[in-house]
């Protein structure tokens, strides 16, 4: 089914959340719409704030934004200090991947997990999706 970017957007929201209280995690939300993060969960005893994607698959690839763009114009990466954990929903896959902010911090605009080793065996400098599963519906 095609959605609106705005109904997408409030689907993985949504389907993010109902992961990480499926996995026993406290959550809340921001009540300012221009955070930068769009939940709080508390992971092994601290606060995470995690910024929402939504997670699409080209050619086995989950491809994914890693910059906002706040006021339809500039694109702006997200800072370290600003979030700890990307968490992407990907409705066709009907999973949440959590992947930490470390692990693609030098990224512009979007990042991507394998979902299978490529034909020629390359591994190295490979995110590979199963690494960063966090809950399948």
């Amino acid at each position: 089914m095609k959605h609106h970017s705005l109904v997408k957007g409030d689907l993985s929201e949504a389907m993010v959340t109902a992961a990480f209280i499926a996995k026993g995690h406290c959550v809340s939300r921001p009540l300012d719409t221009t955070c930068p993060y769009d939940l709080v969960a508390e992971m092994t005893g601290k606060l995470k704030r995690i910024q929402i994607k939504t997670g699409r698959v080209r050619n086995g690839v989950v491809l994914f934004n890693t910059s906002r763009n706040p006021n339809g114009y500039d694109r702006r990466n997200y800072l370290k200090c600003k979030i700890h954990y990307f968490a992407v929903f990907v409705q066709k896959l009907n999973r949440v991947f959590l992947i930490p902010y470390a692990d693609i911090k030098h990224l512009k605009g979007g990042a991507s997990l394998r979902l299978k080793r490529p034909k020629n065996g390359q591994s190295d400098k490979i995110r590979f999706a199963k690494q960063y599963r966090f809950h399948k519906f």
